[in-house]
This record gives C-alpha cells, structure tokens and sequence, in this order.
C-alpha cells in the first residue's frame, strides 16, 4: 500500500521518514492597549527564537509503535542535531509533539514535531566579586570616585591637607619597601613607583583620578612584594621569633597607623583594604581554609581578624555620612568586603570551638602531652598561647591528628 519514496533524515543519528518541514520566525513584541486609545504601544523587544515544525511519517504494520519509539528517543534526548536533505546539520532543542493515526488509512502515523534552533550558551559570570582581593579591588575602585567628587568640591586648605596626608602615607610605603629584600630590578621598579607618586601629589586639584591610578599603582606594586616574602615565609617557616620584623609586620604597622592618623576617609580606605590584602593571617586561611590556621596561634589570628573587621565597619559608618550615588556604590562594595571577612571569622572561631579541652595542672613538656592527646605540637602550639615548651599548663586545647 505503502509504495511513495520518502525523503530521509537523521535525528542524532536515528533514520526517520521526512513527510514535510516548517519553519517560522518573527519579532518579539510587546503591545499595550489602553482604554480610550485607538494607537496601541508597540514594542520591539527583538527577535523570536525561529522553530523548526518537522512531520515524521511511519509506514507499515508496526508505525504507531515506531512513532512511539521515536517520540521517547525525543523525550529522552531534546537537545541534538538533525541531518536534514535540504537545510543540511541543524542543531535542535525539542520542545512538543503529537500523533496522528488515521484508522482509514491502516499502517501509517505521522508525527508533529516543534523544534526551537540552539543557541549559543550563555556564560554566567558572578554579578559581585568573590574573593578578597577581588573584593578589596571593587572597594579601592568605588571609592575613587567618591575620592574625585571630594576633590572637586573641596577647598585649598582641604586640598592642601589631601596632599600632606598622601606625602605621610608615601612616607610609610617607603619605609615598608626598605624591609622588602627583592631583586634589585624590582626594588628600582619600586623606588621610580615611590618617586612618580610622590611628584604626582602636585597634580591632585587638577586631575585626582590619574594621581589616585599612580598611588594606588604603587601600593600594589609594594603590597604584592610583602605578599610574596609571606608565601615563601609561609611555605618554608623561619624562626618565629623574627615573625615581630618580617615586612608584613611592618606593613600591618604602617597602615595602621597611617589610617589611624589620618581625616580622609579614602586614605583611610585605603590603608584598610592594603591591611588586608598583605595580612598574612588572612592569606593563609583565603588560600588553605581552617588548615592555614594552624601554623599561627588560633587566638592570634582571631584577634586580628576581628580588629580588620571592626576597621572595615568604621569604613561603612564614614561611607555612610554622604548620601550621594558615589557613596551608596560604595557603601555596597564594603558591605560585600565586610561579610567576607566576617565568614574568615566565623571560621577561626568554629576552629576553635571545635576544639577538645584538657585541664593540666602541673607543668609538662609540650612534646609529651602531644604523644599522650595524638595532637601534633604544631597544631597544639597554633590552639593556644604556649609560653615555653617545656613547661605546658592550663586548659588545653588540641585535636586528634589522623
């Protein structure tokens, strides 16, 4: 009964007869029609996905089963690509189909198929930043435009003491430089970034922004040097005693004080986020988690922890005495920073609180008490503030080390 010729085609390499092919394509439009208005609002919202409205015909005793069979291949793999005789390899997401079977005509099922045409997967990318440094970065970037809009409305004596205070804060990155023992090229590379930031300070009143790229330049240019002295103090641990000069110490120091000393608020903002990006507590949990902490002692490392997160809510309080566009983008970026280094909290404190506790009454060698608990003395020295250790007492804190 069945003699004609169909057309052939592939569905992800599955053979279907072609009846026909449909395709359909157009404009996305939004219309709105108001009440006492003949013109509707018509917009153009861009264009339809085009579809692809293909008929697959079975033939024979077994069709309606086969068209079955097919329509669960479907089901089962919507995304694919067709070989079509004449519109060639297309690549098709199934959406819909249906089955007609006419009684009739016994021994044929045709199938009503809805394709849409693939497109190109989007890339989703992180609206906010995540990590510190990148958090810190949208900070220090926010900021300068809070930082041009004050110089633009600020008055010479203001603009005078912008310039004093930056001189002071150049002042303490050259006295972070001079503890950075790093390749002659780049402690020049250094020394020219200090002396091109301190000949820009003249330039503040008339062009903020390209100064504030200078000074910023540099203190990464610095801060990255310190970093790089703590990973490899990190990786290959030197007496801790020398931890009180390392250039991170002094560079804690220096910002510190910097912000400490300072009326600007941005300079304040940047001594802060330059406090984070080089605490070497922070880098060791940012880039080991709970396990970083153990090379330092947990209480230490909470303590400081904890100062840089009140100083980032001072940051917030200052941020928030304006209430320009400037300051509200700003103000969201150190929310974001503020509960990240929240979370680096949050875990030091869980670290210790799941700690195991032992009452030592009379003192003992450290090295003993670590055999008797099977706690590494590392790991016992990181959880509490051991003073000599030959001499361990007190509540303890340890965890089994497997």
């Amino acid at each position: 009964m069945w003699e004609t010729e169909f057309e052939k085609a592939k569905w992800n390499g599955i053979e279907f007869n072609l009846l026909s092919t449909g395709k359909n394509q157009g404009r996305r439009l939004q219309v709105s029609e108001y009440p006492g208005s003949d013109e509707p609002d018509i917009e153009d919202l861009g264009a339809k996905t085009p579809t692809i409205n293909i008929k697959a015909i079975f033939v024979g005793p077994t069709s309606l089963k086969e068209a079955n069979n097919f329509i669960s291949i479907l089901e089962s793999e919507p995304n694919g690509k067709i070989e079509h005789p004449y519109e060639g390899e297309l690549d098709l997401v199934y959406e819909d189909s249906s089955i007609s079977y006419s009684t009739l005509e016994q021994g044929a099922a045709v199938v009503d198929i809805k394709f849409y045409k693939a497109g190109n997967p989007t890339e989703i990318t992180d609206f906010y930043p995540t990590t510190t440094d990148d958090l810190t970065s949208s900070v220090i970037e926010k900021s300068a435009n809070q930082f041009v809009s004050d110089v633009d409305n600020a008055s010479p004596d203001e603009i005078n003491t912008i310039q004093s205070e930056f001189t002071s804060f150049i002042s303490s990155l050259q006295r972070i430089a001079e503890r950075v023992q790093a390749p002659n090229d780049v402690m020049d590379q250094i020394h020219t970034q200090v002396k091109t930031a301190t000949s820009a300070i003249s330039t503040i009143a008339n062009e903020p922004r390209t100064f504030l790229n200078t000074f910023v330049a540099t203190l990464q240019g610095i801060s990255n040097e310190v970093n790089a002295i703590t990973i490899q103090d990190q990786t290959n641990p030197d007496n801790p005693l020398l931890i009180t000069v390392s250039p991170e110490r002094v560079a804690q120091y220096e910002f510190k004080n910097t912000e400490d000393s300072s009326t600007n608020n941005h300079i304040k903002l940047l001594a802060t986020t330059a406090s984070i990006n080089t605490n070497r507590y922070l880098m060791a949990i940012n880039q080991s988690g709970q396990d970083g902490i153990y090379q330092y002692s947990a209480d230490t490392v909470l303590l400081e922890i904890s100062a840089l997160n009140d100083r980032v809510s001072s940051r917030i309080d200052e941020s928030t005495q304006s209430a320009t566009y400037e300051s509200l983008d700003l103000l969201d970026a150190l929310q974001q920073l503020s509960v990240n280094i929240s979370d680096q909290k949050t875990k030091v404190e869980q670290l210790i609180e799941s700690m195991k506790t032992k009452d030592q009454f009379s003192p003992v060698p450290l090295l003993s008490l670590s055999q008797e608990l099977g706690s590494k003395t590392t790991t016992m020295q990181s959880l509490n503030s051991i003073t000599h250790p030959l001499f361990v007492s007190g509540q303890i804190r340890w965890k089994e080390d497997v």
